[in-house]
């Protein structure tokens, strides 16, 4: 009995002295041979630095490519966790994984590499109802310290009907190498473009290219910064075939009108609209007075067609292909092409002609026309043609007057597009004539928000008030979306929309807001703030006016600009009629301001009349991107526009 014993504790002593599988482990040689490399002393604030991030493709028969990524981040701070996860994208319709591996160094140096139980494998976006874009990952969020070093390695083989990549060099953390290789066939060539350099290296060697930058910064966290894609550093290549050379299934885009034909051969391919659409589009347009009146209310109908998000045969172009109009009425849901292909079928059932438009869906002036290809869009729209010209008017060489109009939007009327998508590119899907239109920007006023507040204050401060807020265009999509989908109650809850930061010591009276014909938001409140006005020592009343400013301006900070400035267009102005306390006059009076910009307008006067002051106050911004330089000159102009907008008031009794 006794030597078996022995034995069995000589077994447990030697299973707790050996070390974990793990822990023999090997970092790859591309990760050990840099996990010593030290990074320039200027990323030291850094929460993570990327010393490796590579891609190098190859091109294969076919439609498919074969895909390697590899990575190596190194964790400085606790917030650089975050980094320590390895994801393969993959689409289900023809796409493979042939191999994700990741490898985790503790500060001490031990390495583990991450078992393959550990891989999570997940949609890409959880609110789609079908869609064929996943992803596997690994993450070691939790078990990172600072000073680890964490890689990973993907190969992944995948289909695309297009010869065409990006490449993102700056990220949020610093890099110390980025690189992007493309392996083609012989004869085979290039055409790049750029964001953020003007020109990226580039080294050729044996029908294969190699862009590479080293010391990258990060991305800065700034105000008023326009979409990462229009100026962090990215890589955009077109690959092309030597003339006459056969492509298979892959298409080659050269231009714009390719990229165009291409899309609306698919469409075309869908068929006319069949019984159900015209006996739709017909019943929508009986009520209607005349063609534009039509079109209103097809637009109309179309936005309420709930919005449901599906991908499929996305590496056969399917994600620009959308489904028969027809199967998207009978179900009364579908994506944004959908919905807009829809749009598109009613109209022509009743002779009116309309195209499908790409666009991104928040973009402004940021696509690269130099480069032709459908994924720099992430949204679609309609182009109506119609007699009736609106602030969203295109001309098309080949078309004539067009429309603009996103029957995705539910908010957003007849005649106006969405902020974030005026002062865009837009690609015209047609057979022939196709083309890049650039979606203009609706004028200030048209998105404008006015207030005007009449009322009294009493001595002890007390303002007794009555207010009207009116909102126009775009501008009311959020006051609108609120009232339709929370109704009145919702928006009476969120005053400091309407009333400003001072709303949470008011009781209101009564409150009111509707949607008129033509658009607009209109709400009617009257409240009590008390104490608006502090009583001080010596019979003075000093008022906070910023308590009652129902306008939002950034904070900038008097440090140095990195990126670019995006000032959003804008329309806000105000008059405050208030009758004084009996005795009671202003006392020094703030001096007027007008302030002209490229960029905006200020306007601040303070008047007092028959025993009460008039207060005015406007703001206009005209939407525009502007380089880092114009900082000084921006942040003048908010600082003004805070001077009017915060602006205190003293009266003293006489």
């Amino acid at each position: 009995m006794r030597r078996p014993l022995a034995l069995g504790l000589v077994l447990l002593a030697a299973a707790a002295a050996a070390p974990p599988a793990w822990a023999k482990d090997r970092l790859p040689p591309w990760a050990e041979g840099l996990r010593g490399l030290s990074p320039p002393s200027s990323f030291a604030s850094a929460d993570a630095v990327v010393l490796l991030h590579e891609s190098s493709v190859v091109m294969e028969r076919g439609d498919r490519f074969r895909e390697t990524t590899r990575r190596l981040v190194r964790i400085v701070k606790s917030a650089g966790a975050r980094e320590a996860v390895a994801r393969a994208y993959y689409r289900t319709d023809g796409d493979k994984i042939l191999s994700l591996d990741a490898w985790l160094v503790s500060p001490d140096g031990t390495v583990r590499k991450l078992a393959k139980k550990e891989a999570v494998d997940r949609a890409v976006l959880d609110e789609a109802i079908y869609n064929e874009a996943r992803e596997r990952l690994y993450s070691a969020v939790d078990d990172v310290r600072p000073g680890a070093l964490f890689a990973y390695e993907s190969v992944v083989d995948y289909r695309s009907p297009f010869a065409q990549f990006e490449w993102n060099f700056q990220e949020d953390i610093p890099t110390c190498r980025s690189r992007f290789r493309l392996q083609a066939f012989d004869g085979w060539s290039v055409a790049t473009a750029t964001v953020g350099r003007d020109s990226i290296p580039v080294n050729e060697e044996d029908g294969a290219w190699t862009w590479e930058l080293r010391d990258v910064p990060g991305l800065e966290d700034e105000p008023l910064l326009p979409p990462v894609r229009a100026f962090a550093i990215r890589l955009a290549v077109n690959l092309l075939p030597p003339e006459g050379a056969s492509t298979g299934s892959r298409r080659v885009i050269r231009r714009w009108e390719d990229a165009s034909a291409w899309q609306a051969e698919r469409v075309a391919a869908l068929g006319p609209p069949g019984d159900r659409v015209r006996a739709k589009a017909a019943a929508l347009a009986a009520g209607a007075a005349n063609r534009e009146d039509s079109i209103r209310a097809i637009a109309r109908f179309t936005q309420s067609i709930n919005y449901v998000s599906i991908s499929m045969g996305l590496g056969r172009g399917g994600g620009y292909v959308p489904r028969p109009p027809g199967d998207v009425l009978q179900r009364s849901y579908g994506d944004c092409k959908d919905k807009a292909n829809l749009m598109r079928s009613l109209l022509e059932s009743i002779g009116i002609q309309a195209y499908l438009v790409g666009i991104r869906s928040r973009g402004g002036e940021f696509t690269l026309r130099e480069f032709p290809a459908l994924a720099q869009f992430d949204h679609c729209i309609v182009a109506v043609q119609s007699d009736t010209p609106t602030a969203m008017t295109v001309h098309s060489n080949a078309m004539g007057r067009l429309v603009l109009f996103d029957p995705t939007d539910p908010t957003t009327p007849w005649g106006s597009l969405p902020l974030g998508q005026q002062e865009a590119w837009g690609l015209l899907v047609a057979p022939h004539g196709g083309e890049l239109v650039h979606v203009p920007a609706s004028a200030p006023r048209d998105n404008a928000r006015s207030r005007i507040l009449e009322g009294t204050i009493g001595a002890d401060g007390l303002l007794t008030a009555r207010l009207r807020f009116e909102t126009t265009g775009a501008g009311a999509s959020r006051w609108r979306g609120t009232l339709r989908s929370h109704g009145a109650a919702e928006i009476e809850r969120q005053r400091s929309w309407w009333m400003g930061p001072g709303s949470s010591a008011a009781t209101v009276d009564s409150f009111g807001i509707r949607e008129a014909e033509d658009g607009r938001i209109l709400l009617m409140a009257r409240f009590r703030m008390p104490r608006w006005g502090a009583p001080m020592a010596g019979n003075l009343l000093v008022m906070d006016t910023g308590r009652l400013g129902a306008i939002g301006l950034p904070a900038l900070a008097d440090t140095p600009r990195v990126h670019p400035i995006e000032i959003p267009a804008d329309h806000y102005e105000e008059t405050f009629v208030l009758r004084l306390p009996p005795g009671y006059a202003l006392d020094d009076a703030p001096k007027p301001i007008a302030i002209e910009s490229p960029f905006g307008t200020i306007r601040f006067e303070v008047r007092e009349e028959s025993g009460a002051l008039r207060i005015e106050r406007a703001m206009e911004q005209r939407w525009t991107v502007l380089p880092a330089t114009e900082y000084d000159e921006v942040r003048r102009f908010y600082l003004e526009a805070r001077r009017a907008f915060q602006a205190p008031l003293v009266l003293s009794r006489r």
